[in-house]
Protein backbone atom coordinates (compact mmCIF):
# COMPACT_ATOMS: atom_id res chain seq x y z
CA UNK A 1 0.00 0.00 0.00
CA UNK A 2 1.39 3.39 -0.93
CA UNK A 3 -0.51 5.33 1.70
CA UNK A 4 -3.56 5.08 3.89
CA UNK A 5 -5.03 2.30 5.99
CA UNK A 6 -7.04 -0.80 5.13
CA UNK A 7 -8.91 -3.09 7.49
CA UNK A 8 -9.20 -6.78 6.61
CA UNK A 9 -12.17 -8.50 8.21
CA UNK A 10 -14.65 -11.34 7.97
CA UNK A 11 -18.15 -11.99 9.28
CA UNK A 12 -18.46 -14.74 11.87
CA UNK A 13 -21.32 -17.26 11.87
CA UNK A 14 -23.50 -14.80 13.80
CA UNK A 15 -22.86 -12.06 11.22
CA UNK A 16 -20.55 -10.06 13.49
CA UNK A 17 -17.58 -8.30 11.93
CA UNK A 18 -14.22 -9.63 13.09
CA UNK A 19 -11.11 -7.64 12.21
CA UNK A 20 -8.22 -9.78 11.00
CA UNK A 21 -5.66 -6.97 10.79
CA UNK A 22 -5.14 -3.39 9.75
CA UNK A 23 -2.50 -2.50 7.16
CA UNK A 24 -0.97 0.97 7.02
CA UNK A 25 1.49 2.91 4.84
CA UNK A 26 3.96 0.60 3.13
CA UNK A 27 2.40 -2.61 4.45
CA UNK A 28 1.00 -5.58 2.57
CA UNK A 29 -2.61 -6.68 2.68
CA UNK A 30 -4.66 -9.24 0.79
CA UNK A 31 -1.76 -11.68 0.86
CA UNK A 32 -3.99 -14.58 1.90
CA UNK A 33 -5.35 -14.64 -1.64
CA UNK A 34 -1.91 -15.53 -3.05
CA UNK A 35 -2.34 -19.13 -1.99
CA UNK A 36 -4.40 -21.65 -3.90
CA UNK A 37 -6.77 -22.06 -0.97
CA UNK A 38 -10.05 -20.22 -0.77
CA UNK A 39 -10.07 -17.47 1.83
CA UNK A 40 -13.22 -15.57 2.59
CA UNK A 41 -12.52 -12.10 3.88
CA UNK A 42 -13.15 -8.50 2.92
CA UNK A 43 -11.10 -5.33 3.04
CA UNK A 44 -12.16 -1.72 3.36
CA UNK A 45 -10.18 1.51 3.28
CA UNK A 46 -10.56 3.26 6.62
CA UNK A 47 -8.93 6.47 5.39
CA UNK A 48 -7.92 7.92 2.02
CA UNK A 49 -5.80 5.16 0.53
CA UNK A 50 -3.64 4.46 -2.51
CA UNK A 51 -2.78 0.84 -3.21
CA UNK A 52 -0.49 -1.01 -5.60
CA UNK A 53 -1.82 -4.24 -7.08
CA UNK A 54 0.18 -7.03 -8.65
CA UNK A 55 -0.43 -10.69 -9.32
CA UNK A 56 1.45 -13.60 -7.80
CA UNK A 57 3.36 -14.31 -11.02
CA UNK A 58 4.81 -10.79 -10.95
CA UNK A 59 5.70 -11.16 -7.27
CA UNK A 60 7.38 -14.50 -7.99
CA UNK A 61 9.47 -13.02 -10.83
CA UNK A 62 10.56 -10.04 -8.72
CA UNK A 63 11.51 -12.30 -5.80
CA UNK A 64 13.66 -14.48 -8.08
CA UNK A 65 15.78 -11.43 -8.81
CA UNK A 66 15.72 -9.72 -5.42
CA UNK A 67 16.86 -11.80 -2.46
CA UNK A 68 16.43 -8.92 0.00
CA UNK A 69 12.74 -8.63 -0.92
CA UNK A 70 12.36 -12.42 -0.79
CA UNK A 71 13.80 -12.53 2.72
CA UNK A 72 11.63 -9.63 3.89
CA UNK A 73 8.52 -11.32 2.52
CA UNK A 74 9.41 -14.63 4.19
CA UNK A 75 9.81 -12.82 7.51
CA UNK A 76 6.47 -11.05 6.98
CA UNK A 77 4.63 -14.27 6.09
CA UNK A 78 6.18 -16.10 9.06
CA UNK A 79 5.08 -13.29 11.38
CA UNK A 80 1.55 -13.45 9.95
CA UNK A 81 1.48 -17.24 10.40
CA UNK A 82 2.54 -16.93 14.04
CA UNK A 83 -0.16 -14.30 14.67
CA UNK A 84 -2.76 -16.52 13.00
CA UNK A 85 -1.74 -19.49 15.16
CA UNK A 86 -1.91 -17.33 18.29
CA UNK A 87 -5.44 -16.17 17.37
CA UNK A 88 -6.55 -19.78 16.89
CA UNK A 89 -5.08 -20.79 20.26
CA UNK A 90 -7.08 -18.04 21.94
CA UNK A 91 -10.32 -19.46 20.50
CA UNK A 92 -9.99 -22.72 22.44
Amino acid sequence: MKKGAVKEYYLDIKGREKTIRTAKNGEIFGHKDYSNNKHVFSAIAIEDTQICCFNKNTLYEVCLNNSKLSNSLMEFFLSELIKSDDRRKNLF
